[in-house]
C-alpha cells in the first residue's frame, strides 16, 4: 500500500512536469517585445490593462503640458500577445489616440497613435500594409492577425 501511495504521488508529479513544460515554451512564443508611444491620459490605464512591467519613460522630444509633462510616454519591455491585443483594441476605441499603427520593424514591435487615422493599420517593415482594421477587432481575430504579421 505504502509502495502504490508513493508510486501515484511520483506519477503525478512527472505528469505535471510534462504538462508545465509545453505551457512554458508556449507562454515564451507569445512574448512581444514592444516599444510603444502613447498619450499621457492613456499610461496608467494601458499599464494595468496589458499587465506591463517593462520601462515606461517621457517622451521629451514631444509637447508639454502645462504643468512641463510630456503629452507622450513611450512602454518598452516586453508583453504577451493577448495583453497587447488587449491593449491595442482599448487604444483604437479611446479617442486621445485615434488610429494605431503597429510597425513590424523586428524584433520589436513600433506602436504609435496617429489621431489622423481610425482604426488600426499593422505595417510590415517595409511599409506595406499588412492588415487594416476600420474599427476595433475582436481579440480573437487580432491575436491570430499579429500571430501571422510577426512570422
Amino acid at each position: 500500500m505504502k509502495f502504490c501511495g508513493s508510486f501515484s504521488f511520483t506519477s503525478i508529479i512527472l505528469v505535471l512536469i510534462g504538462l508545465a513544460t509545453p505551457l512554458k515554451g508556449h507562454a515564451k512564443e507569445n512574448q512581444i517585445s514592444i516599444n510603444w508611444s502613447i498619450p499621457s491620459v492613456e499610461v496608467e490605464s494601458l499599464k494595468e490593462r496589458m499587465n506591463f512591467s517593462g520601462k515606461i519613460t517621457p517622451d521629451k522630444t514631444t509637447a508639454e503640458d502645462g504643468r512641463g509633462l510630456p503629452l507622450v510616454y513611450v512602454f518598452i519591455g516586453i508583453v504577451s500577445l493577448p495583453y497587447l491585443a488587449d491593449g491595442l483594441i482599448s487604444a483604437v476605441r479611446k479617442a486621445t489616440c485615434g488610429g494605431v499603427i503597429v510597425d513590424n520593424t523586428q524584433p520589436t514591435l513600433t506602436i504609435t497613435c496617429n489621431k489622423k487615422l481610425n482604426g488600426m493599420i499593422l505595417r510590415q517593415k517595409d511599409g506595406i500594409e499588412f492588415k487594416k482594421f476600420d474599427s476595433p477587432p475582436e481579440p480573437t481575430e487580432l491575436i491570430g492577425t499579429l500571430k501571422n504579421f510577426l512570422k
